[in-house]
């Protein structure tokens, strides 16, 4: 049997999963949100002491952090604010849902003390407080998470908020410490090829997975090349948009990215199963630049012949 392109990419792989969903609810009064709503998360977390280990774990790192703060979501949509549009409101009573996912090395987050959450909470400077609940805690070995891929050729992959891909994220290994790259305006990515999105994921499961630096390593660049050429667009809808993440020091703190869905192909079996392993962990925390703060949530999924 062939082994699958980058194997070794997968194989030796360690670490664990831990997606938390909880519901917050308004009590005292309707409430103005933040314009990027996983900031209410993020404050939840730092603050409320049934999260102790998860903030240890967010504290841990400085880049590539391991827990990712995704937007809340009122039923489908998520809650975050486009250029021009209206202000984040919930009203009193309203359920808002959140998700925490958290990447760790070992088996070393207590579950348990999540059952400690369940109370009401005030998040500063909002005016109401908030009955918090947590809904569902699930536990995922990474070597057994899969996306189900090798049963169809077709994928799609749905950017749920701003997904901020790097312009240089695919700069070639060599050219890495040249003035040229260091000096060049850094912009995201409007239209997105298999090569970024390969990248980011290999970042990522590099950073977490396998425990390594990808600033040292030339694997996201070749992983990131081989699927332009092993994987292709049959059908795309991406969308620009220009968000308000916060303000800092009277200024408004605005990003632009792409939200949307891809559909591609895969043109050989031997890249599927290190694509599905990258993917299903891209899938939980996200990808691309402050993909923890809940940029680059994407979802990944097969998709049938007759669909694609």
């Amino acid at each position: 049997m062939v082994k699958p392109l980058f194997y070794s990419l997968i194989s030796e792989a360690s670490g664990y999963v831990y997606t938390i969903r909880f519901k917050l609810v308004p009590l005292d009064s309707d409430v103005i949100l933040p314009p990027f709503t996983s900031k209410l998360v993020k404050q939840l977390v730092l603050i409320h002491p049934c999260f102790s280990q998860v903030k240890a774990l967010y504290e841990s790192r400085v880049s590539l952090k391991p827990v990712t703060f995704k937007v809340l979501r009122r039923g489908s949509r998520r809650l975050y604010k486009s250029e021009g549009g209206p202000i984040l409101t919930a009203r009193m009573g309203e359920v808002l849902s959140g998700e925490i996912a958290v990447f760790s090395r070992r088996l070393d987050l207590d579950l348990g003390l999540l059952s400690e959450c369940n109370s009401r909470v005030s998040l500063p400077p909002l005016t109401s407080s908030f009955l918090l609940e947590v809904v569902e805690a699930t536990l995922e070995n990474v070597n057994a998470m899969t996306l189900g891929l090798d049963q169809t050729q077709f994928l799609e992959v749905r950017l749920h908020t701003p997904t901020l891909l790097s312009t240089k994220l695919m700069t070639p290994p060599h050219l890495r410490p040249s003035k040229l790259v260091r000096r060049l305006e850094d912009l995201y990515r409007l239209t997105i090829t298999p090569a970024y999105i390969c990248s980011a994921a290999t970042t990522l499961w590099l950073a977490l997975a396998k425990d390594i630096n990808p600033a040292q390593s030339p694997t996201p660049y070749h992983v990131g090349r081989a699927c332009d050429i092993t994987i292709g667009e049959v059908d795309v809808q991406l969308k620009p948009e220009t968000v308000t993440y916060d303000r800092e020091e009277g200024r408004t703190k605005r990003v632009r990215g792409v939200t949307g869905y891809i559909v591609y192909k895969i043109l050989t079996p031997r890249i599927t199963q290190t694509l599905d392993k990258l993917l299903a962990l891209a899938t939980r925390l996200g990808i691309g630049r402050s993909r923890s703060i809940g940029f680059g949530e994407i979802e990944v999924k097969p998709k049938p012949p007759r669909e694609a």
